[in-house]
């Protein structure tokens, strides 16, 4: 009995050295399958900055943020900005038709909503802030009967008011917007550049035009013409 125990030592060694490789395995297995940072990096929104100036001697700028325009249910495009101001004033965010998005077809759509964390305010109204220096104000502004074709906001006005007679609102251009799948459509290059299709190449035909050099005609007592 005493030769035989070295070789239950030995079987019960090597079945838990199988057991052992039997759990290491697959852990090493799902290790493999770990996404690399190339596979996990999402796409960023493009965001923009527009400015808001009020002048008649206040002379105050709100700077507006634009974060993102998605594409929600019942097409519905919800874009969402912040904004701050160089001073403290009153300020309103118009729901009226001044603030609409035109889609990259020329189609005009106006809002169905405007909030931020504590207001609501449907079409046709005013949402209005007691706005304080350099503070971030975050607004939400839903936009209506957006189709499918939608691609991007080639144009995106926000209308403001303050007691300011002479002010210019924000104005966004050639914002894409987010698909219902997490995609982000693409705004084309020359939309991008705010340029016509045919802008480029009409410049570049005026630039190849040929120069004709017509050589000086020299007379005796009348000179060179």
């Amino acid at each position: 009995m005493m030769f035989k125990i070295p070789k239950i030592i030995g079987l019960l060694t090597l079945t838990t050295s199988f057991f052992s490789l039997g759990i290491i395995a697959p852990a090493l297995s799902q290790s493999q399958k770990i996404p690399t940072q190339e596979t996990t990096e999402s796409k960023e929104y493009p965001t923009q900055i527009a400015t808001d100036y009020i002048g008649g001697g206040a002379n105050i700028t709100i700077t507006w943020d634009l974060k993102s325009c998605a594409k929600k249910k019942n097409h519905i495009v919800s874009c969402i900005f912040s904004f701050s101001s160089s001073e403290n004033l009153d300020y309103n965010v118009s729901s009226k038709d001044e603030t609409k998005l035109v889609d990259n077809e020329g189609n005009e759509y106006h809002v169905s909503k405007i909030a931020t964390s504590k207001k609501v305010v449907s079409y046709n109204n005013y949402l209005g802030f007691n706005v304080y220096k350099d503070v971030q104000y975050k607004v939400t502004i839903d936009f209506t009967d957006v189709p499918d074709s939608a691609l991007y906001a080639i144009e995106l006005d926000i209308g403001t008011h303050s007691r300011a007679l002479d002010e210019t609102s924000p104005v966004f251009h050639n914002a894409p917007f987010i698909n219902l799948d997490g995609s982000i459509s693409e705004v084309p290059i020359s939309a991008r550049h705010n340029k016509k299709p045919n802008q480029q190449d009409s410049h570049q035909n005026e630039n190849t035009n040929p120069t004709i050099n017509i050589p000086k005609i020299c007379l005796p007592l009348i000179g060179c013409h």
